[in-house]
This record gives C-alpha cells, structure tokens and sequence, in this order.
C-alpha cells in the first residue's frame, strides 16, 4: 500500500489478525510512485468519493488495470468494463473479489495496452481544457 494514510495502523492491525500482515506491506508515501506501479499487476481503487482521482490515470499510463469504484470520479470516465478494468460499488466486498478474478482471468497484455491508450486518450491539455470549460460553465467569467 504507497500513500499518505492516516488509518494505516488500523490497517496494519487488521492484516495481523487476517495472518496477512508479512504480504501486506505500508509504504507510506513515495515521491517516485512508478517502481510501485510497474511491479503491480492491477490498481485497486474503492474510493467511496473521489471526483477526479490522479491515481487512476497514473496507473493506467504505465500499464495497469484499474478495479475503481463507481464513486471515483477518474474511474467513470477512463475505465471500459473488461477491457481496461473493471467497476465496483465501494462497498460491494463480493464484487471487488470478483474484479480481482476478472482481472487475473484476463488477457494481461490486452488489459494493459487498452489500459495505456485510455491514458493516452486524457492527455494534461485535454484534461486542463475539461476542467476550465467545466468551470466557465459553473462560474462564468471566472477564469
């Protein structure tokens, strides 16, 4: 797990009880993410609210599926349901245990290359150009 987590401990608890905790490992956060993303074999992300997560989008441009929840934001407007990853309820343990079958049942190769050219397709000025027209209607001649 790389990232700032505030209820890591709890986490950590919770994987010694589970006997988990020599496979489960908290890395904190990590100025240099893509050593972390390149030895994954997916991105599992249930945010119960994220309107546009950057996590997502990283992951898929080097190569990941991404099981996201229907609450993230990034994971609606990338992700394609078996072909790049798949969603879940945030909540929904059954389902992200299924996710998690998908994914290793599926073509790795496939999945990742349609994972990289979802990314490609949210370039940073296509994103920037979204995000100051999503404002500019909420807020006209604000910007």
């Amino acid at each position: 797990v790389v990232g700032q987590d505030h209820a890591a401990p709890r986490y950590r608890r919770l994987a010694q009880r589970l006997k988990i905790d020599r496979r489960v490992h908290f890395l904190g956060r990590r100025h240099d993410v893509r050593p972390y993303y390149w030895a994954a074999d997916a991105l599992i992300h249930p945010a119960l609210y994220e309107p546009y997560g950057l996590v997502v989008l990283e992951a898929m441009a080097a190569g990941l599926p991404v099981l996201g929840s229907f609450q993230c934001g990034s994971a609606n407007a990338l992700i394609s349901e078996g072909k790049n990853g798949y969603f879940r309820d945030a909540l929904d343990l059954r389902g992200w245990v299924d996710a998690m079958e998908r994914t290793q049942a599926a073509d790795a190769e496939a999945l990742a290359s349609a994972a990289v050219a979802a990314a490609r397709r949210r370039d940073l000025p296509r994103l920037r150009s979204e995000v100051r027209s999503f404002v500019d209607r909420l807020l006209p001649g604000a910007a």
